[in-house]
C-alpha cells in the first residue's frame, strides 16, 4: 500500500467506526422484525465494503501486471460497487413498499400501507 492509500484507509475506518456505533445503538433498541431487515442490509453493506476496499486493493496491485489488468480490475471494482448499490436501493424500495413478508417488516405506522 502507498502511504496515501494507508492514510485514506485509516481515516475512512475511523469515520466508519462512528457510523457503526450509531447503527449498533439503533439496532439493539429495535424490535425483532426491524432487526431482521437490518441484518439483510448489513449483509449487503459487507458486500459493498468488499468491493470498495478489497477490490480497490486488488485493482492497485494488478494495475501493472499485464496488458488490460488495470481495465479489468477497475471494471470489477466499480461494477461490483454499482451492482451492490443497486441491490441495496432495490431492497430499500421493497421494504418501503411492504414487499417483504410481515415477519420481516411492517411498512407503515400501523396502517399496513407503504409510507408516502
Amino acid at each position: 500500500l502507498q502511504p496515501h492509500d494507508l492514510g485514506e484507509l485509516i481515516v475512512w475506518s475511523g469515520l466508519g467506526l462512528v457510523v457503526v456505533a450509531v447503527l449498533a445503538f439503533g439496532f439493539l433498541r429495535s424490535d425483532a422484525p426491524s432487526q431482521n431487515v437490518a441484518l439483510i442490509f448489513l449483509g449487503l453493506l459487507a458486500v459493498l465494503i468488499f468491493f470498495a476496499v478489497g477490490a480497490d486493493a486488488l485493482h492497485g496491485m494488478l494495475s501493472g501486471l499485464f496488458f488490460g489488468a488495470r481495465f479489468i480490475s477497475g471494471v470489477l471494482e466499480d461494477g461490483g460497487e454499482m451492482v451492490t448499490l443497486s441491490v441495496i436501493a432495490a431492497a430499500a424500495v421493497a421494504v418501503a413498499w411492504g414487499c417483504c413478508s410481515s415477519s420481516l417488516a411492517r411498512p407503515g405506522p400501523s396502517s399496513g400501507r407503504p409510507l408516502a
